[in-house]
């Protein structure tokens, strides 16, 4: 929210590149720490650590996490409410807003971005099969069979306006 926490982003970008990298680039707590000034920080997706420890261990999980957060972030700390179709999402999302009725944490309305528009969806699909050397018809099977598919269940990734996340907010909440 300012220029030291600009400094910091950049800073932190370059250590989970040289040293956080394992398999894609990482940053620890400690890291987070050291450079916290001026920076925002979010509960994340359903993929991130509060996402992860709700999933594992319900709300009290949840809920421990985000004390945990909170503690350490103090009044730089936003739930984050991801407009996705992923249906683990859902859940996550029902529990953000319990967290922010709990805690009276700022709430966050953001979008997930894996390319820039809404037609791209089929080459973000066909990327992801080459990524994970899949087929159409490997990936349609898993489906089928219940599989926990992100790639397929949200076609929801571009980069939305403000409106249209206005009207997915009005649709699903």
């Amino acid at each position: 929210y300012n220029e030291t926490g600009y400094t910091n982003l950049v800073k932190m970008s370059s250590w989970a590149w040289t040293k956080g990298f394992y398999y894609r680039p990482r940053v620890n707590h400690e890291v987070i720490m050291a450079h916290r000034e001026g920076v925002i920080f979010t509960s994340c997706c359903y993929n991130g650590e509060i996402g992860q420890a709700f999933d594992r261990g319900g709300e009290e999980a949840g809920f421990a996490m985000i004390e945990k957060y909170m503690a350490m972030f103090g009044e730089n700390f936003r739930l984050e409410l991801m407009l996705l179709d992923f249906k683990k999402q859902k859940p996550y999302d029902a529990f953000i807003i319990k967290a922010h009725d709990k805690y009276h944490i700022p709430l966050i309305l953001t979008n997930d971005v894996h390319y820039a528009a809404q037609d791209d969806s089929k080459m973000q699909q066909l990327m992801l099969m080459i990524q994970t050397n899949s087929t159409i018809a490997t990936i349609q099977q898993k489906a089928s069979e219940g599989a926990d598919l992100f790639e397929i269940q949200d076609q929801n990734l571009w980069m939305k306006s403000e409106e249209e996340l206005n009207e997915k907010w009005q649709k699903d909440y």
